[in-house]
């Protein structure tokens, strides 16, 4: 019996090297499609692989500008493969405009909305109203489109709507769906890209009031309006205090209030919990963002920073800067910006102080306006002890804003004096103040 088991095991083995190698075969056939396809290369991914559907589809679109009959072709190829593939029923549409067939192209596209009455299929009629100079055919297909839109198709939509109408912010608002925050957090980003200040602010309106309960959708909320924020502060310092309000009121920002109108920051904490908050919510240090959630750190060569518990009732929580004596001669140490009333004396206050009895000059407080005029500094002291220090600095009118409000940037500040030596020492600075 051990010659005939001998041979039977031989059978299997070669029979599991023939399976192994053909699944070698199409293993590599696939690699070579996959890349050809990768590579843009959609002729050569469609030979290697010529039932799959999407290689067709792929190089249809790369033919149709040039050779819309030779595209029309692979479109049918791929039409007998997977029939229900709504966009190659929409290339199909877009081969009948190219050969000169607009009636062809409505009578498809018409067809394929019966088939499939999703969002593809009404997006198709409204851009072949648009591909015919027909702007209301174009609206009224966006607003169904709109209605069947999942989250990720209202950029592209927008996009679109707003190109063809010359950014028409109010039409395109109304074609879309007043309960959808994806459509809103879409066209607030649309605002945002193209600098319009009084869509960005109706749009961020529209999404404070939506609550999504997606995380997804939530996230982009969240992302939307933070960047709204960011431009009213850089951008439209008339449209900030609102922004600040609105974005707190909505509990997207749980840091401490700031005003336009004193106090205009009651206390610039470096507390390490509200820190974390401002990290949340401004993932980058060094982010505009940052800047005005809490304190922005530009990073410094040869200066480390640190957020601090002191142990101290009077001062618990402070900023570490350790400098190593290498750092340059001049260096923004951490910064935050501020709404003031123009025409304004500002009162600035901190407590600074040294730790392990070193003393060292150079640590300062700047207020400058955000296109960068320094309104005024004021020295800090580094001693062996808590010292505080106060000085008024005044906000010119022209300093830009107008009477909403100006945008001024507090820094702390480091400058080598004359004949002094680099710092090498650790630095406490807390209790920022600006009333």
């Amino acid at each position: 019996m051990a010659e005939p088991i001998g041979w039977v095991r031989r059978v299997i083995a070669a029979g599991v090297a023939a399976l192994a190698a053909m699944g070698a075969a199409a293993t590599l056939v696939m690699w070579r499609a996959d890349a050809a396809a990768q590579a843009g290369d959609y002729a050569a991914a469609a030979a290697w692989r010529p039932g799959v559907p999407l290689y067709h589809r792929e190089l249809a679109e790369a033919l149709l500008l040039r050779a819309p009959r030779q595209a029309l072709a692979q479109l049918q190829i791929a039409a007998r493969l997977d029939p229900d593939d709504p966009l190659m029923q929409a290339d199909l549409t877009t081969v009948d405009l190219a050969l000169g067939r607009p009636r062809q192209a409505a009578a498809m596209a018409a067809a394929a909305r019966r088939r499939n009455p999703g969002f593809g299929a009404a997006w198709r009629l409204a851009n072949l109203d648009l591909a015919q100079g027909d702007l209301a055919g174009f609206w009224r297909q966006t607003r169904v489109a709109a209605a069947r839109a999942q989250s990720g198709d209202f950029p592209p939509l927008e996009s679109r709507a707003l190109t063809a109408s010359n950014f028409d912010f109010e039409a395109l608002r109304a074609a879309l769906p007043a309960d959808s925050a994806p459509a809103a957090s879409a066209l607030l980003e649309a605002a945002l890209a193209r600098g319009d200040a009084g869509a960005a602010a109706g749009a961020a309106q529209w999404l404070l009031r939506l609550h999504p309960t997606v995380a997804a959708d939530r996230s982009q909320r969240r992302e939307a309006l933070l960047q709204w924020l960011t431009a009213a502060w850089k951008r439209w310092p008339a449209q900030a205090p609102a922004a600040w309000q609105a974005l707190r009121a909505g509990g997207l920002l749980p840091l401490p209030v700031k005003r336009a109108q004193p106090p205009y920051l009651e206390d610039g904490s470096f507390d390490p919990l509200r820190q974390e908050a401002a990290a949340a919510l401004a993932p980058d240090p060094a982010s505009a963002l940052r800047a005005i959630v809490a304190w922005r750190w530009p990073g410094a060569p040869g200066v480390r920073f640190y957020q601090v518990l002191t142990a101290d009732r009077a001062h618990p929580s402070a900023a570490e800067f350790a400098f190593d004596g290498d750092e340059p001669d001049e260096a923004p140490l951490a910064q935050q910006w501020l709404l003031a009333q123009p025409g304004t004396t500002l009162t600035v206050s901190a407590w600074t102080r040294s730790v392990a009895g070193g003393e060292g000059r150079g640590l300062s407080l700047r207020l400058s306006t955000r296109r960068g005029k320094l309104l005024g500094e004021v020295a800090l002291p580094l001693a062996g002890g808590w010292q505080r220090t106060q000085a008024t600095f005044r906000v010119p009118v022209a300093a830009g804003g107008g009477a909403a409000g100006v945008t001024c940037q507090l820094e702390l500040h480091y400058h080598r004096p004359n004949g002094y030596l680099p710092l090498h020492l650790k630095a406490l600075v807390t209790g920022i103040e600006v009333r």
